[in-house]
């Protein structure tokens, strides 16, 4: 996987399923993109 070695999997995981419960409106596509793996919170708060 490419995210592997960027990232932990597990924080990442993890992450998601702390923050996302919590976003009001997911079915924004901005909202949405902020989750992804290759964003710069998402590499900092999951390495």
């Amino acid at each position: 996987m490419l995210f592997q070695s960027i990232i932990n999997s597990e924080k990442y995981l993890s992450y998601l399923l702390e923050c996302l419960p919590n976003v009001e409106t997911l079915v924004k596509k901005e909202v949405l993109e902020a989750y992804l793996p290759w964003t710069k919170v998402v590499q900092e708060k999951c390495k």
